[in-house]
């Protein structure tokens, strides 16, 4: 009679913590899923990277989510993958090639007076 009982209450024991393991990891996973971050920002390619002046000096860079800011931090501007350039508020600039890191940096400077 005691191996039974004792058969008996492992059988109830095992599938309650199977239960409570499970409602657990549902818990995690649905807070895991709402802390997931917001899907990322394309990638402005080439023009990403240090922009320098024609004697190789860092004067600025260009971020991989196309924000243009100068060596103190400063933000000048925008760029996408294609080359459209604007300023802070989203005003169109012009257009640079493609992989035109000054180019895009001189018309996102000129726009703020540096």
């Amino acid at each position: 009679m005691k191996k039974t009982l004792l058969i008996a209450s492992v059988l109830i024991a095992v599938p309650a913590s199977f239960t409570s393991a499970f409602a657990q990891d549902n818990g995690t996973r649905a807070y895991l899923e709402a802390q997931k971050p917001a899907a990322p920002v394309a990638a402005v390619g080439p023009l990403a990277g240090n922009v320098t002046d024609e004697q190789g000096k860092i004067v600025g860079k260009i971020s991989t989510n196309g924000e243009i800011t100068d060596t103190s931090g400063d933000k000048l501007g925008k760029v996408t993958a294609d080359g459209m350039v604007s300023d802070m508020k989203g005003q169109n600039l012009g257009t640079v090639a493609s992989s035109d890191r000054l180019g895009a940096f001189s018309l996102a400077q000129k726009a703020t007076g540096n």
